[in-house]
């Protein structure tokens, strides 16, 4: 399961959804070397008990077989549910000791895990409320407008009106809920180029904000074009 598939169902509350989240347990599957069985055998006194039933025992055979030399005891796989049975029936026949066994092999070849468990707020966001990607026209007298992300790139698409130089890319951001617009200090310098040019650009997240949700990306309103995630300001 993917940290997105698990926050499909996951409560709409981000918070609560992040903290199920890193306490998602989940197993993995592993296999049990020779080395290892040959030790676990030898502790309990079966292992040259085995030896000397292998050659009229099939079962028996197969498990000290030179050639098996791992043991998979993975539930819910269709190896490991046989080697499973397989040894339920050695425990059913001459070899009742091996019930005590059982949960050890059992718990070495399915280990429980948290996927997630490094999982952040920020993360969640990012899934939850993606970075629109949609083109929209801004009218002439637009200033500005805000874009909602916790995305770590802002990717837009700007058709000139007139030639120009650069496009500086002003930005204020404030965080989710909050009021107050705080200013990115340095303006983004990016490449200009002819009217009637399309121009695709990608700039990454200011450094130094992480959780924050919103961002207004300013540009000349004389300018305006196709815009998708920001605006941009064309300077001549």
């Amino acid at each position: 399961m993917t940290l997105t598939e698990f926050l499909l169902t996951a409560d709409a509350d981000d918070s609560l959804a992040l903290a199920a989240a890193q306490a998602h347990t989940e197993t993995q599957g592993k296999l049990i070397p020779r080395n290892t069985m040959n030790s676990i055998l030898a502790q309990a006194g079966l292992y040259n008990a085995f030896l000397a039933a292998s050659p009229t025992d099939d079962l028996i055979a197969a498990f000290m077989d030179v050639s098996s030399t791992e043991y998979n005891f993975i539930q819910s796989n269709p190896t490991g549910d046989g080697q499973i049975a397989a040894l339920d029936t050695l425990i059913a026949g001459d070899y009742p000791q091996l019930a005590a066994l059982k949960p050890t092999l059992i718990a070495l070849c399915n280990v429980p895990y948290q996927p997630f468990e490094n999982t952040t707020l920020a993360q969640v966001k990012a899934i939850r409320y993606p970075a629109t990607a949609e083109l929209c026209v801004h009218p002439a007298g637009m200033d500005y407008a805000v874009s909602a992300s916790s995305k770590d790139l802002f990717s837009f698409v700007t058709v000139l009106t007139d030639d120009c130089t650069g496009i500086d890319v002003s930005i204020k951001w404030r965080e989710d809920g909050a009021e107050t617009w705080k200013v990115f200090s340095s303006p983004i310098r990016l490449q200009g180029g002819s009217a009637g040019e399309s121009l695709s650009q990608v700039i990454a997240r200011p450094r130094g904000i992480k959780d924050a949700r919103h961002f207004e990306f300013s540009f000349k309103p004389q300018y305006a074009g196709q815009v998708s995630t920001v605006n941009v300001n064309v300077s001549q």
